[in-house]
């Protein structure tokens, strides 16, 4: 009789010996042992506070902060006239920290309420925001600003400018028209800064077309006109510099600074400025197609020196090599070499009320400006 062999998958299955089975459950008993005492991983201190640097490493949230928020929009209002330089539409909102709602508020809180003094920066965004874009960019800033610092109970400021896309396929024709609202709205932030009190410490930040919204506003507190208005009421603009500067991805005439130019008048407010110029931005290179130069984020300022004394406060860092060519507000906010240096020129309360060069924060590297 021949002997099948059933195929492996077929072959009924052996009791296995107890011996067998005593030792397989000791090393299985073994093994779970092992992996419980195993050390459990942990997570790098870096991971956990990226971007909360001054926070402990077992700590996963930040301090609440109650900093008092305000939204300030010019969307909507009409092109600058006798009428609207003397009474500029302006829509301020609040942030309610108890309806987690922001609210309309009356201009009086703003300029003379408790908070008034409280130190202050403005965020003025790019080209090409839209309404419904202006919370989330803003505070996206704010939360980089502010999050896990060890820095005083500020008030922070977004201004919101027309900066919705106009025309589809016509780039150029499209920041022409936003150049226009932007000095418009650099006279309109030129009226907010000088009924501010003399005693609020105030910083800056913008991003691109934003920044010209903010040397337009400096021009008009340092004496100069804007489409041929000024600020009549400059008494908050007496004394020494008072406001601290940075612009990001500057989309401002590399001579816009210089004697005779546009915002010949900025440099005279700053008590200091930073320009986080890109000399590989993509979208900066074609800057001289709409004015005719080069635009101070690609290639840097002109001519210092024709700045004369104010040219000393006046700093510039080429983020090239850490952000490469994209012209994108995030790529700064979010980069870990950047932001401490938007936080340094944008949060006045970093700074000691009377800084001497020595107690004054400074940008790591100082580019050396094209022609310079």
């Amino acid at each position: 009789m021949t002997n099948l062999q059933l195929p492996r998958a077929c072959r009924a299955e052996s009791r296995p010996a107890a011996a067998t089975v005593v030792w397989r459950a000791l090393l299985l008993g073994w093994l779970i042992a092992g992996v419980l005492l195993l050390p459990r991983p942990t997570v790098a201190a870096e991971n956990v506070a990226s971007d909360c640097p001054d926070c402990e490493p077992a700590k996963k949230k930040c301090p609440p902060r109650e900093d008092d928020l305000w939204i300030i929009s010019t969307r909507g209002a009409p092109c600058l006239s006798s009428f609207e330089a003397a009474h500029p539409t302006l829509v301020f909102l609040r942030f309610d920290y108890q309806s987690e709602r922001w609210l309309h508020a009356a201009p009086e809180t703003f300029f003379s309420g408790p908070d008034a003094t409280l130190p202050t920066t403005f965020w003025s965004h790019g080209d090409r925001v839209e309404d419904a874009d202006v919370i989330s960019v803003g505070m996206s800033v704010y939360q980089r600003l502010v999050k896990c610092q060890k820095v005083e109970r500020i008030r922070y400021v977004i201004w919101s400018w027309p900066s919705t896309k106009l025309y589809t396929g016509r780039p150029i024709k499209d920041a022409a028209q936003k150049s226009s609202y932007a000095l418009e709205d650099g006279y309109r932030l030129g009226w907010v800064l000088a009924r501010l009190p003399r005693e609020t410490r105030v910083g800056m930040a913008g991003y691109s077309s934003g920044g010209r919204v903010l040397t337009g506003a400096l021009h008009l507190m340092g004496g100069g006109s804007l489409l041929g208005y000024r600020v009549l009421d400059r008494r908050a603009a007496v004394g020494p510099p008072r406001y601290t500067v940075v612009i990001l991805a500057p989309a401002i005439g590399s001579c816009a600074f210089e004697p005779g130019r546009r915002f010949e008048k900025a440099p005279s407010q700053v008590k200091r400025m930073l320009l986080l110029n890109n000399y590989c931005d993509r979208v900066l290179q074609y800057f001289p197609k709409l004015y005719g130069e080069d635009a101070i984020g690609y290639v840097g300022l002109n001519n210092p020196a024709a700045l004369g004394e104010h040219a000393e406060r006046i700093y510039q860092f080429d983020v090239c090599g850490v952000l490469g060519p994209q012209h994108r507000w995030w790529n700064y906010v979010y980069s870990n070499t950047v932001m401490p240096k938007i936080r340094a020129y944008s949060l006045p309360s970093l700074w000691p009320v009377e800084a001497t060069d020595d107690e004054a924060p400074r940008p790591m590297t100082v580019s050396t400006p094209a022609g310079s």
